[in-house]
């Protein structure tokens, strides 16, 4: 009865019908809701949300932002969408436009897909519904809401033109990810609307080919909003052979797992449920051919351009449901009872829903543990500047740069200092060229009294490593910075600052003491202060924090 019952779970009512689960789909949307709202209390924006908005927001027009995001990594629509809602709402655009992007998808998974309701259950309480594209403000989730919603209006339009290359070319523009998956998603489509040899020519010169340049011209746009890279320090550290890239193509299990050199045995069997899932595709070559087609090629790219986090791997998971989607829909009607390996997709499929919802539990869990571990110790920060007198429009620099990309959302008005590029700014560009590498403890010490003899302001240093008396030791930290610290340079550093916190772990890498720099009567006061005084207004010196 089990087994029977998991075989259709995946199955749907005739077209026409009417829908019997409206009560069950709306308290479905509210757990959905509670869930999200009890998750994205207890989250602390980390740097890459904040770092988006931050690029976002950067010049006076759409030119001078698309010029300062070029080469970050990332496509246009995301920073569209937040610097509209930053001109709108301020900073809280970055929250309200992931939570209103991921309803947006939700609502359209529960009211037009052909899903069941216990398979919509688990995929509602997913780790990449509920927290991954929803609670954490990226672009990824627009991605998601891209491909449910090229799914929903597939059956209605998939023979009505090129409309639905407009979802597949905003896609493409999500993320560079999701710009092979948008070509996946075309080549099943094509193939849909393939009628023979005899007709060939009219499908390509119609149908195909138009198609092709289009989403060709919003890939080329991804390409060159991203290419080149300004942050050449963050390339792939792995050298990147034949050998890597058969074990990417054969073995994709070996790049999902999210663990470097991951053993044969766990990557065969991340492999085998992944190729499993597939399954359900079973009976539509052209779905199927596409998913395991996805699945190569974002292994590929976490192979040789850039590992894999959650955020990325959790694309696939959409691209199967959406593929999952259109095929249901394709066999509305019914199609008798599934084929074995079908059965198997079946199986797999919500046995990889269940272990996203016992990811999800994870998060639950994490919310509620007491003391709490956020991601960003940023706004516990925020606070501890806010409450100081002796900290009153304070200037912050840090070792590593890039743990203060989070200050700016918390403290908009605290100015912040880079040390190894120089110069105030909310964002940090991974490079090699014109940045300092190789740091001392002394040229922190040295840029702390520099800012607060130019510009009379108290000086917050944060150290994601504090040093020690008496260890002498290069710290490494990000791609290829390190820090020198000797018990000379510990000595000079403690007797001329205070430490006034230490903040517990964080779930990334942001958490830090912090000390206060204390001048000292010998200390001399630098020659050139024109680049250290804090601008009168933050546009005029060509940045900007949210």
């Amino acid at each position: 009865m089990l087994a029977r019952t998991m075989d259709t779970a995946t199955l749907t009512v005739p077209v026409n019908a009417p829908n019997r689960f409206d009560t069950g789909r709306a308290l479905l949307l509210a757990v959905w809701v509670v869930l999200v709202g009890y998750l994205s209390i207890h989250h602390v924006f980390w740097r890459d949300e904040v770092r988006a908005l931050s690029f976002a927001i950067q010049g006076d027009d759409l030119a001078q932002m698309f010029a300062k995001v070029r080469g970050d990594g990332h496509p246009l629509v995301w920073f569209l969408i937040l610097r509209a809602g930053h001109a709108v709402i301020g900073s809280a655009i970055l929250p309200v436009a992931a939570h209103a992007i991921a309803f947006a998808s939700v609502v359209l998974l529960l009211w037009r897909s052909p899903f069941s309701l216990p398979t919509l259950a688990l995929m509602v309480v997913s780790h990449v519904i509920a927290w991954e594209y929803a609670v954490m403000a990226r672009n990824y989730g627009i991605s998601m809401l891209l491909m449910f919603a090229f799914a929903a209006l597939y059956p209605q339009w998939r023979a009505r033109g090129l409309w639905l290359c407009v979802p597949l070319a905003l896609l493409a523009n999500t993320n560079a990810h999701s710009a092979a998956l948008a070509w996946l998603l075309y080549g099943a489509w094509m193939l849909d609307r393939w009628q023979g040899w005899p007709l060939w020519r009219t499908w390509m010169l119609r149908l195909a080919l138009p198609g092709a340049v289009l989403l060709g011209l919003a890939t080329l746009a991804c390409f060159l909003s991203i290419w080149p890279s300004i942050n050449d320090a963050a390339t792939f550290a792995r050298p990147i052979t034949l050998a890597r890239i058969a074990r990417a193509v054969l073995l994709p299990g070996a790049e999902f797992t999210l663990i470097d050199d991951a053993p044969l045995s766990l990557a065969l069997g991340a492999t085998a449920l992944l190729a499993g899932c597939t399954l359900v595709l079973w009976g539509r070559p052209h779905y199927l051919l596409a998913a395991i087609g996805g699945l190569c090629a974002l292994s590929l790219l976490f192979a040789v351009v850039y590992p894999a986090s959650n955020r990325h791997r959790d694309l696939w998971l959409v691209f199967l449901i959406a593929l999952a989607w259109m095929r249901l829909d394709a066999d509305r009607t019914g199609d008798g009872p599934p084929a074995p390996l079908r059965r198997i997709g079946q199986w797999a499929f919500h046995a990889l829903l269940a272990f996203q919802a016992l990811m999800t539990v994870s998060e639950i869990q994490s919310a509620m543990a007491r003391p709490e571990i956020p991601r960003s110790r940023a706004k516990e920060l925020a606070a501890l500047l806010a409450s100081r007198p002796d900290l009153a429009g304070a200037i912050v620099i840090a070792d590593p740069d890039n743990m203060i990309e989070t200050l700016p959302y918390y403290a908009p008005r605290t100015p912040v200092w880079r040390i190894r590029q120089g110069g105030y700014s909310a964002i940090d560009i991974f490079t090699s060229h014109g940045a300092t590498l190789n740091l001392t403890l002394d040229d922190i010490l040295t840029t702390a009294r520099r800012l607060h003899a130019c510009t009379g302001r108290p000086v917050a240093i944060l150290m994601q490593r504090p040093p020690r008396p008496g260890e002498d030791v290069t710290v490494p930290s990000v791609y290829n910075w390190t820090t020198l610290i000797t018990p000379a340079m510990t000595q000079r550093f403690l007797a001329q600052t205070s430490r006034i916190a230490r903040f517990g772990p964080a779930e990334t890498d942001e958490s830090y003491a912090v000390y206060r720099y204390v001048p000292s009567s010998g200390s001399a006061a630098p020659g050139d202060c024109a680049a250290m005084r804090v601008p009168a207004t933050s546009a005029a010196a060509g940045w900007r924090q949210p």
